[in-house]
Formats: C-alpha cells, sequence, structure tokens
C-alpha cells in the first residue's frame, strides 16, 4: 500500500495521535448524522386512548325500612271518617217519608234523609222509649209526603195538635192529608200529641234551636253543699268567666250565675250534701225545670244532669226558706 493509502499505520507517535483525533471526530460526526437521520424519519408514537369506561347502572337503593309490614301499619291508623258540617246560617229543609198511625200510636218515618241519630228508612215510635225526639233550628222544615191514619192499623181517630206550631188535624180510619209538612218559626219546645186523650199516641217532640246555635253538654264536677249553701265544681271546664277547678258558693257576691242557650246540657257527677259541712237538709227545686230534691246529711244523686229546653231565667232555691241556701241562677238564651 502506498504511502497515501496506508491511513494511519506506519506514522510516529505524533502522527498517530493526529490521525486519532481525525478518527474520532469522523467517528462522531457518523454517529449524529445517524441520531440525525434517526429523527427525521421516526414516526411518531401516538399516546395510549383513554378507556371509554362502560355505563354502569345506578345502584339499587332498598326502602330505609324494609322489613316493615306497611300492610300492617296501614291497619293501626284508621283512616277518618269525614265529617258534613252544616251550615247554620242556611235554614234547612227535611225531607222525609210520612207521620202515620200505628197501633194507634203515632209513628215517624225518615225515608231517605239521615239526622237526630236516625237512619234512613228508620221508623220510630212514639210509643217506645223517648219516643220521637227531633232537635231542629228556627227556619228549618220538615216536609213529609203525607199524614195518614191506616185502618188496617188502627180503628179509631188519630189527633195530631200543637196550637204554636199551627197544626190541629184529627184524621179517621184510612184518612190522609198530603203533603205534611211544618214550618219552624220560634225557638221553644213543642210537644205534638192528643189533648183531649194526653199521651194516648206517645210522644212526639220537636225541640227548636237559635240557629247557629249547636246544642253544649257542659261536663262538670258536681253541685255540693257548703256551709249550708250551694257549692259549684267546675272541674276540667272553663265557661261563664269561671276557671278549671273553680268552687263557686251561692252564698258569696252574686251567687252561681249561669248563661246558656235553648238545647244545652249541664251534666255533672254528682249532687250532695255532705255532712261535714251542714247537718241539715238541702233543698234543690225548679218546677219549670223538673228540679225538686231535697237531700239529707251524707245524701247524694249521681249523675245530676239539668236539659235546658226553653229560654227564660230559672233559679233554683229552696221555695220554703227562699235564699237560705243562697243563689244559683241559670240564664237560657234562645
Amino acid at each position: 500500500m502506498t504511502k497515501e493509502g496506508r491511513g494511519c499505520d506506519g506514522l510516529s507517535s505524533g502522527g498517530w495521535r493526529s490521525c486519532g483525533w481525525l478518527l474520532a471526530a469522523v467517528t462522531a460526526l457518523l454517529v449524529l448524522g445517524a441520531c440525525g437521520a434517526a429523527e427525521a424519519t421516526a414516526t411518531p408514537i401516538a399516546p395510549a386512548a383513554t378507556p371509554t369506561p362502560t355505563p354502569q347502572p345506578p345502584p339499587t337503593v332498598g326502602p330505609l325500612f324494609a322489613d316493615i309490614d306497611v300492610a300492617a301499619l296501614t291497619q293501626l291508623v284508621p283512616t277518618p271518617t269525614p265529617t258534613v258540617e252544616r251550615d247554620l246560617a242556611e235554614p234547612v229543609v227535611y225531607v222525609l217519608d210520612k207521620f202515620t198511625s200505628r197501633d194507634c200510636g203515632y209513628e215517624f218515618r225518615m225515608g231517605e234523609t239521615t239526622a237526630w241519630g236516625y237512619s234512613a228508612g228508620d221508623r220510630i215510635s212514639g210509643l217506645d222509649g223517648d219516643g220521637i225526639v227531633i232537635t231542629v233550628h228556627v227556619g228549618d222544615t220538615l216536609q213529609m209526603r203525607r199524614i195518614d191514619n191506616p185502618a188496617r192499623t188502627c180503628e179509631r181517630p188519630m189527633t195530631v195538635f200543637n196550637e204554636e206550631l199551627g197544626i190541629n188535624y184529627t184524621l179517621q180510619p184510612d184518612e190522609q192529608i198530603e203533603p205534611f209538612v211544618i214550618n219552624l218559626t220560634k225557638v221553644g219546645t213543642f210537644v205534638i200529641d192528643n189533648p183531649a186523650e194526653p199521651g194516648s199516641h206517645g210522644k212526639f217532640v220537636i225541640e227548636v234551636l237559635a240557629r247557629g246555635l249547636e246544642p253544649v253538654v257542659y261536663v262538670l264536677d258536681k253541685f255540693t253543699s257548703r256551709d249550708c249553701g250551694y257549692e259549684f265544681r267546675m272541674g276540667e271546664t272553663t265557661a261563664w268567666g269561671y276557671s278549671a277547678g273553680d268552687r263557686i258558693s251561692g252564698l258569696d257576691g252574686d251567687g252561681i250565675v249561669i248563661t246558656v242557650h235553648v238545647g244545652d246540657t249541664l251534666q255533672m257527677r254528682r249532687i250532695d250534701n255532705p255532712a261535714r259541712t251542714c247537718e241539715r237538709p238541702m233543698t234543690v227545686v225548679n218546677e219549670e225545670l223538673g228540679i225538686n230534691y231535697t237531700l239529707q246529711p251524707d245524701e247524694q244523686i249521681e249523675p245530676f244532669v239539668i236539659n235546658l229546653t226553653k229560654a227564660g231565667t230559672f233559679v233554683i232555691d229552696n221555695p220554703a226558706e227562699p235564699g237560705s241556701h243562697g243563689k244559683f241562677v241559670i240564664e237560657v238564651e234562645g
């Protein structure tokens, strides 16, 4: 090989070093070129795709009290019965069946109407129990198909009379009047009867209250004697300016004064006359209210009820010694 073609062979140490540097430089250039070429021709790697999550159904959540028998719970809470409230500002026309005779006594037939504790279709006899009792309001009307006296149930006349209500009929067997209407224009207690033979047909009573007032039952404690005077005990009721638990003496101030309405009731556990407070009899009388008692020491009557069926001022007293037990006045408004 010629001198020019020997490469670095046969060079002196200094020439060898120069040739070594040349080789290193060429080698570096070749490496850099290779890197550049690789960089120029390399295909970029796409980033890995984000995985799409698979939709999951929403979690099923059970009821909070899944182990409770809902049907059983429902049975524990009864469905309230709807109540029908009547507007007392408007008169009511009671459309009834008829007023007739059965076994020679009054009989009242309801027809399709439900009222006064009677059901539709009921037949109420004036000869049974309390007889026929109706509570209505001023301006109401009792409208019946007819009044009659069928001969098959009674072969004698039937008399129907109340002067204040304008009713005066005597029906022979098999006679009838249709329609039969009773207009109620005033407050009061009206008994329909046979004046020639009172009670012979039984009992038919119409209580007429002032419009806008429902009867009230005052549930009280008792009516008693203290220091030989009347004492009225309220119990849990608050009324007439008296508080629950109050004891009102007939001997103090104005005494016992109560204002109520026709149709109201005073209902007490008892009336008594304890000997420890008075050792003489206690008399309680008002004929119009049907009250007439004389209680000996330690005697009692229970319960004690006062039904207020007419308007007026009623003084309960001892007629033999007026005012000896003090004062007890009941004002009954229409």
